[in-house]
């Protein structure tokens, strides 16, 4: 049985696509943001994403969960929404068991990340690893995580998860670990809030958490306020 997954829908466009205007657009951002991105001769994707797959400096492992949406004024019911905190809970408490063999975990309360427009929970986790580990290992056991995956997470789940989307075109980066190395420290950021491109063809994807308490017009909802705030950041 599968308890939580993630379908991803996506729009697609055509027009004059300018490298350099969107990668202005990544210059001011909030701090809850961060920019990645990569530009190729003729395609690329670039975005701004509130989610840290993991830090890992110092024998020690930074990550969080963040699953749960809502608009920024609609707080007030978001901090009680049993369906939201559910959703949120199912990714912090995979997070945890996935990590407790390797350290002394840490997990902060729940609190709410504020996006400007959209708001999501947010938990912060933290490992005191009792050896060290390979950055490729803690990638693949936490990537990804049930706010983007399936749960559980098994190949068979995976390749379905999979298979849906890829029949919708989903472009294969969106999610994805996007990683830096430097000095020492290491961080992988989640591939989210974003838009790709090939030629003149554009593809803006979102994705939403879907449980057994999820209703239909709540997660389009959802998706049609993720790809609004993509498109507000990249005017």
């Amino acid at each position: 049985m599968i308890e939580k997954s993630v379908p991803v829908v996506t729009v697609r466009g055509r027009g004059e696509v300018s490298p350099d205007a969107l990668l202005g657009r990544l210059l001011n951002l909030s701090a809850n943001l961060r920019p990645y991105g990569w530009i190729g001769e003729d395609e690329g994707f670039l975005g701004a994403t509130p989610e840290v797959l993991f830090r890992y400096f110092d024998g020690r492992i930074y990550t969080m969960a963040l699953a749960g949406t809502a608009r920024s004024d609609e707080g007030a019911l978001f901090a009680i929404d049993d369906k939201e905190i559910r959703e949120h809970e199912f990714v912090a408490q995979t997070l945890i068991a996935k990590l407790s063999d390797l350290g002394m975990v840490t997990r902060q309360e729940r609190g709410i990340l504020d996006l400007g427009k959209l708001i999501h929970f947010q938990t912060l986790i933290k490992v005191e690893l009792y050896r060290y580990e390979l950055i490729q290992t803690l990638i693949d056991r936490l990537h990804p995580t049930p706010a983007l995956g399936p749960l559980p997470r098994t190949p068979e789940t995976m390749a379905l998860l999979n298979d849906w989307r890829k029949r919708l075109d989903c472009p294969p980066e969106f999610g994805a670990p996007f990683g830096l190395y430097r000095d020492g420290d290491f961080e992988a950021l989640v591939a989210i809030r974003m838009t790709a491109w090939k030629g003149d063809q554009l593809q803006l994807p979102s994705g939403c958490g879907v449980i057994q308490e999820s209703r239909l017009m709540s997660e389009w909802r959802e998706l049609a306020l993720k790809r609004a705030a993509v498109k507000e950041l990249f005017s």
